[in-house]
């Protein structure tokens, strides 16, 4: 887990919070903002696949290295690792799921049931603090969560930790958190719908914003990430590594990150 923050002057990080170990955290003025955080206002998640450390980093970091993720590297090299941060089972839904809600859930590599358990968006909204989920690729109507389970390749529904929850896919407000992070008005840009909130100088970005790449951008596997993007089989951590190349210096450029306490989280199933 690759761990990037940025701090106001006033702000403290727990000595137990993952954030708080070495690695430079810059000081910057906080702005106001409708909802705040005890020791960040704003958090960012991606979520890759399949990637070990010792797949990313060819070593026990620190220090990093590698030659097939240098920009993942110098990442990990200039912020910080959470380097105790393992998996609950070797398939990826249980353990997306379990990212939201601290359990499986009785989620198995078949699939998952029908939960009714409480998740992270509970917790949220009982603290007053906004949300949202992106997903690369997820074909949905607004207000419905429908196109969660059923959007075609390179989306994959097992990577949505969102819609196995009855009380979130039943809940049409909830369901409008829920959208594609790349639609085709985004052109060449990167996922532009979670830059644009990011940026967005009229209204805070949400406090927590999870971020799902697609199968083509999230490292998944040699023989997976061809899935019809023309990336050449092997190559699926230099093209994840290319991706956020791309996409995280938009995320710490962007009003949200140079403004406010933001901390942003690169880890994988």
């Amino acid at each position: 887990m690759i761990i990037v923050s940025s701090q106001s002057r006033s702000a403290e990080i727990s000595p137990t919070s993952p954030a708080s170990s070495s690695g430079p955290v810059k000081s910057i003025e906080i702005t106001t903002g409708p909802s705040v955080g005890t020791y960040f206002d704003h958090v960012v998640v991606i979520l890759m696949e399949n990637e070990g450390v010792h797949d990313i980093c060819n070593d026990s970091p620190p220090p990093c290295l590698t030659t097939e993720a240098p920009y993942m590297a110098g990442l990990a090299n200039n912020y910080t690792i959470g380097s105790q941060y393992l998996s609950l089972i070797t398939t990826s839904q249980p353990n997306y799921v379990a990212l939201i809600s601290g359990s499986t859930r009785g989620c198995t590599s078949s699939g998952c049931p029908v939960i009714t358990a409480p998740n992270l968006v509970d917790r949220f909204e009982a603290a007053g603090l906004s949300w949202k989920g992106y997903f690369e690729n997820m074909t949905v109507a607004p207000g419905s969560c429908n196109g969660g389970f059923n959007s075609p390749a390179p989306y994959n529904q097992v990577h949505n930790p969102f819609i196995p929850f009855r009380d979130i896919t039943n809940n049409t407000s909830r369901c409008n958190k829920i959208i594609d992070a790349n639609p085709n008005s985004c052109g060449s840009s990167t996922d532009c719908v979670l830059v644009n909130d990011l940026n967005n100088a009229t209204a805070s970005a949400p406090n927590f914003m999870w971020l799902t790449p697609n199968d083509c951008d999230n490292m998944r596997g040699s023989s997976v990430c061809t899935g019809g993007c023309g990336v050449v089989n092997g190559t699926c951590i230099p093209t994840g590594n290319a991706y956020l190349s791309r996409l995280v210096p938009l995320i710490l450029k962007s009003r949200t990150f140079t403004t406010a306490r933001s901390a942003l989280f690169i880890t994988f199933d």
